[in-house]
């Protein structure tokens, strides 16, 4: 019930079967295939995450909350990772990649003279070079 078959027999997720799954003593996984899979814990969240294998290592990544990451959207993301995979990048480090240049983007603040050494009467020249990605 919930699994409605496709090619070759395998089953994927439904929504319904997403909606209606209950939390248990210990944490339990709703396959989807492909690596996806739904995990409910016993505090009753549902999250989504992605079993792959980089370097021939097993790795999983968090794709989001259920509620707020419906199935097409897990979907969707799978789907990205499996690109990068195709290009031999690891998912994991590309997330904390893309993290670490946000987080280091210089920052446009109030008070210019704070950050540029000069004082408040000189006229900072500096020149910042954006980061691309």
């Amino acid at each position: 019930m919930g699994y409605p078959a496709t090619r070759g027999g395998k089953m994927k997720l439904a929504d319904k079967t997403c909606k209606t799954a209950k939390p248990k003593d210990k944490p339990y996984k709703l396959f989807d295939g492909g690596g996806l899979y739904l995990e409910i814990l016993p505090t009753g969240k549902k999250l989504w995450r992605l079993k792959y294998y980089c370097l021939n290592k097993e790795k999983r990544i968090s794709l989001g909350a259920y509620p707020l990451v419906a199935l097409a959207g897990a979907h969707e993301a799978r789907g990205d990772a499996k690109k990068l995979l195709s290009k031999d990048i690891d998912p994991s480090t590309a997330r904390k990649d893309k993290n670490v240049r946000y987080h280091a983007m210089p920052k446009i603040h109030s008070k210019p003279w704070r950050w540029s050494g000069m004082s408040r009467t000189k006229t900072a020249r500096v020149k910042i070079t954006p980061i691309t990605f």
